[in-house]
């Protein structure tokens, strides 16, 4: 016997269903005796109109005709009559009413086609943005073509009235097909399969249905399924002015009892809510009711959200037990645990009909199909013991099932042979490799004008290639051949670039939109594009330059974030992107679903990947390959995509490349047989420019090294041996050498103590923070002089640069990790009481150097490293401006304490004195070649006669191939 809960959901149902104008003579008929009952139902058609109202009406060709003739939707819209034009459509005649509209029979005359008509009542849309959205969501959908889905085909507006044109679909909906109650195990597998199968190319395509349910589902005169209304709920949410004003909360557009739980709450839908609603369309195709049963629409909400549902099989005991494993799944209330692909639902449902065919049975199903003249009692026990045996044996099939066997590399070959030409970028933010299969296009950075070249996949000569934008970088390539590239205007402070689009070779480019980014790739369908914008990722169309912003990262704390390098799976339901803080020189790798969902970072702490960027997945969606600095240099790594739940894969990701060369910007081959990177051999030239002669020397020839620094008699020197990061001291001629530090720990910054007898350095062990320590000149007893904080992410902080005070007893020190709301500031440490005493007003300032003198301290203002000059005067407790180039990079004091010399990003030496402070040009540096640029900036030095130093980066660029089998 049924319950009067279930009797009002059953009853509610069936009125729902009906044209508008029955239902008051149906409620009269049915609820004669039980006023209490026709009020619950009333109440619940009043809600409904107020959370769907316009989308429960389908526009289909069996509605009762002329229910609408003379009725008001939403108390504001009439009937038009036959014959009436709506541009280039021909009303025929209504064909049903709902809350926020009429729906009508029309022909398309120039077409020569019947259709469905939509008309909004004045107010759903309200605003030209309004409109505008809902132009856009319409275009959008206009492009899905699927036999199984029903096709928009125009949006339009007349005498101020806004219309949706349709196909018109003939059949019956199921809400009215389940009338006559549940279907078929068959007949509702069969079904539920078409409606996944138009999820999963609507999901593609990036669209999500948001209100499916029986009314939205029509089954034509052969019996096959149409899917009504996709994306129509997000259409009418114009953007959340008008979608609040309309739902009274974002989100709750739909049909509540085929909510999911985050649309019941008020949460931002994703595709996993139509799996959810699937699952609910499912469970009443085999029970003829739905899941979550309560006598008011707001208690199926809490229902939904909170509550437990009755097991398919306690509803209906012959139900397949597979079945029952599918509705569990499509029902999890953590979208998580949910299914993630219309796909996969799909397979499961194709299982349900291969046993139906072939006769098998599953699990406990099989007492239906046995003899009844069998003891009920042998029965549940030999039904137990065979259970048992049946999970003993799966749970060893499962956990003893091969494994997919590690990735492995079978060989390289050298691609390019440029001796001058650097094609690496840093690491952080870096270029990108393009292929088309047969080419690979690589961009030649730090050049004006920009260079790009191609060469054979098979290596060979590189060429130019000819690209009418003076300063470009090439970001993606399209096949067979449009290119996407960042160029002209450049905001160089930013790094960004406008994004034009161009058929090489000999194309015109067009720029797409009118925006700036840091980096754009191509959707997988090629009518957009992805790009990102400081923090935030956007999709644009390339045909309409229609924008969205679908996701926005931030790391811990306030940083400076930068997105870039975003890459879309084979399966388009996600997306993985690099996200840095170019200021503090840390990088990792996020995941969203690719409409922008969930964000968060692919590794975590623990997993020990250090630095990590620039990842991409080769074509077949088996391997996701990236780079990361794990252990000091960057390497490539594999990481094994699970592709469904049978396979037994390691997915901690397996190293590639090993050894000193530095592997940068992977690009995986279009038959994922191979892997494309840049190898970089970093080599360092100590170079000492003299201001007089305008001309450079080598100092410790033979020597790859970075960052010398003399003792202040001049006889001894250190320095860090690239690319090992290794401390060494030696006389002046490079004789006489004493290691100071040793492998795996990388060294910055080293700084001689004013007696020579001790040295202070930045140092680091791999994936630990940054910390000064000091040692002895001859390597003894070296120690560590600060606790360095934390792992240095967004946010957090750690300590990198330490400079002496004249008299030897302590050291000021400064930090990076400066973009949280704390910044590191100038700190001064007593080497005696070990006590740290903070600079005044020194919050987030870099580079700092103490006087020769002790009476001042000088510092870049900026945290990223570069910038303007600021200078501390102890005496009176004040910081003051120097006049400086606002890229300034690391100062040094002149030996007498008159002056600071400091260099321009690479480009000019200046120095600037104390008595007019006004800075002096000193000459060109990058007339010695490309610098060197360490962690924490480009090196500058003086020599005992004022001398400037420089490192120049002598190593080579070169693109490799990496033959690999990924099974």
């Amino acid at each position: 016997m049924k319950t009067p809960d279930e009797a009002i959901e059953r009853l509610f149902g069936e009125v729902l269903d009906l044209p508008r104008a029955e239902r008051s003579a149906f409620l009269d008929e049915v609820c004669r005796e039980t006023p209490q009952m026709r009020r619950a139902i009333e109440d619940l058609l009043a809600e409904n109109d107020r959370l769907s109202g316009f989308l429960s009406e389908a526009p289909c060709a069996k509605l009762d005709r002329g229910t609408a003739a003379g009725t008001s939707a939403a108390g504001a819209l009439r009937s038009l009559g036959p014959g009436v034009r709506l541009g280039r459509y021909s009303i025929v005649e209504p064909l049903g009413a709902g809350g926020m509209g009429i729906v009508y029979r029309a022909r398309d005359e120039k077409l020569e086609r019947e259709v469905a008509i939509k008309m909004l009542a004045p107010g759903v849309l309200t605003g030209e943005d309004a409109r505008r959205h809902f132009r856009r969501e319409a275009l959008a959908l206009a492009k899905l073509n699927h036999p199984r889905i029903a096709a928009v085909y125009d949006v339009g507006e007349q005498d101020g009235v806004d219309f949706i044109v349709m196909e018109l679909v003939a059949g019956e909906s199921l809400a009215a097909k389940l009338r006559a109650g549940a279907l078929s195990a068959k007949e509702a597998t069969e079904i539920a399969l078409q409606v996944a199968e138009a999820l999963e190319e609507a999901h593609e395509q990036g669209v999500i249905h948001r209100d499916l349910k029986p009314a939205n589902v029509m089954i034509t005169p052969k019996g096959n399924a149409k899917v009504l209304d996709f994306g129509l709920a997000k259409m009418l949410a114009a953007g959340e002015d008008n979608a609040l004003s309309l739902t009274e909360k974002r989100g709750l557009l739909g049909t509540p009892r085929y909510m999911s739980p985050e649309q019941a709450q008020g949460m931002s839908p994703d595709s996993r809510t139509d799996l959810w609603s699937l699952g609910v369309v499912y469970y009443e195709f085999l029970t003829g009711r739905t899941p979550f049963q309560a006598n008011s629409n707001l208690a199926i909400l809490h229902a939904i959200a909170t509550a437990p549902y009755t097991a398919l099989r306690a509803v209906r005991a012959d139900a397949p037990l597979l079945a029952e494993q599918i509705v569990e799944r499509a029902l999890e209330k953590d979208p998580e645990l949910r299914y993630q692909r219309a796909r996969d639902f799909a397979k499961d449902l194709r299982r349900v009909l291969r046993d139906l065919e072939t006769g098998r049975v599953t699990g406990s199903t099989a007492s239906v199909f046995t003899s009844r003249a069998r003891s009920r009692t042998g029965l549940k026990k030999g039904a137990l013991i065979g259970g048992c045996v049946l999970v003993v044996v799966a749970a060893m099939v499962y956990r003893w099932r091969p494994a997919v066997p590690p990735p492995r590399v079978t060989g390289m070959m050298q691609l390019t042979h440029d001796d001058t030409e650097k094609m690496s970028g840093d690491g952080l933010t870096g270029e990108r490799l393009v292929t088309d299969g047969t080419r690979i296009y690589y961009e030649v950075p730090f050049r004006t004008p920009s260079l790009l070249k191609e060469v054979s996949t098979e290596g060979g000569e590189s060429e130019n290639v000819q690209f009418p934008l003076p300063n470009h970088q090439a970001v993606d390539l399209r096949a067979p051949s449009e290119l996407l590239a960042l160029g002209d205007p450049v905001n160089q402070t930013l790094g960004q670039g406008g994004v034009w689009q161009m058929t090489i070779p000999g194309g015109d480019p067009r720029r797409i939109g009118n925006f700036q980014a840091n980096d754009a790739i191509w959707s997988p369908d090629g009518n957009s594009i992805y790009w990102t914008s400081g923090p935030d990722i956007f999709t644009t169309r390339v045909d309409t330059s229609d924008t969205r912003r679908i996701l926005t990262a931030k790391w811990t704390g306030n940083a400076k974030t930068i997105t870039r390098g975003v890459s879309i799976s084979p399966g388009r339901e996600r997306m993985r992107f690099t996200v840095s803080d170019p200021s503090a020189r840390v990088s990792a790798l996020w995941e969203a679903r690719a409409n922008g969902g969930n964000p968060r970072p692919l590794f975590q702490e623990r997993d020990g990947m250090g630095n990590v960027c620039c990842g991409m997945w080769t074509p077949d969606g088996k391997y996701y390959v990236f780079q990361s600095d794990r252990g000091g240099n960057w390497n490539l790594w594999a990481m094994r995509e699970r592709l469904h739940w049978w396979e037994k894969t390691d997915e901690k990701p397996a190293k590639m490349t090993v050894g000193l060369m530095n592997a940068q910007l992977p690009l995986p081959s279009l038959d994922s047989k191979r892997i494309y990177f840049v190898g970089t051999a970093h080599r360092g030239e100590i170079q000492r420019y003299n201001v007089q002669r305008k001309n450079f020397a080598s100092i410790l020839p033979g020597i790859s090294a970075d960052q010398l620094a003399f003792s202040r008699d001049g006889s001894r020197v250190l320095y860090v041996t690239v690319p090992e990061g290794i401390l060494w001291e030696s006389k002046a001629d490079g004789s006489d050498r004493h290691q100071l530090t040793f492998a795996p720990m990388e060294v910055e910054l080293p700084q001689w103590s004013p007696d020579g007898k001790r040295v202070a350095f930045t140092g680091r062990e791999p994936g630990k923070p940054w910390k000064i320590y000091l040692t002895s000149a001859k390597g003894r007893d070296a120690a560590e002089m600060t606790p360095g904080g934390v792992q240095v992410t967004f946010g957090e902080q750690a300590d990198s640069d330490a400079t002496w005070s004249p008299d030897g007893n302590s050291i000021a020190l400064d930090g990076i990790g400066n973009s949280g709301e704390a910044k590191h500031p100038i700190e001064i440490l007593n080497l005696s009481t070990h006590q740290i005493t903070p600079v005044p007003a020194s919050e987030g300032m870099r580079g700092a150097r103490w006087s020769p003198d002790g009476k001042y301290i000088v510092a870049i203002s900026n945290s990223a490293g570069f910038g303007p000059l600021k200078l501390y005067t102890f005496a009176t407790g004040q910081w003051s401006s120097l006049e400086s180039a606002v890229q300034a990079t690391y100062p040094t004091w002149s030996h007498d304490g008159k002056c600071i010399y400091y260099n321009e990003l690479n480009v000019s030496a200046y120095r600037v004195c104390l008595d007019d402070r006004k800075p002096q040009p000193l000459g060109n540096l990058a007339s010695a070649g490309t610098l060197t640029f360490g962690t924490f900036g480009t090196y500058i030095g003086l020599a005992p006669d004022d001398s400037i130093l420089v490192s120049r980066d002598i190593g080579t660029d070169q693109i490799y191939g990496l033959d690999v089998e990924l099974p």
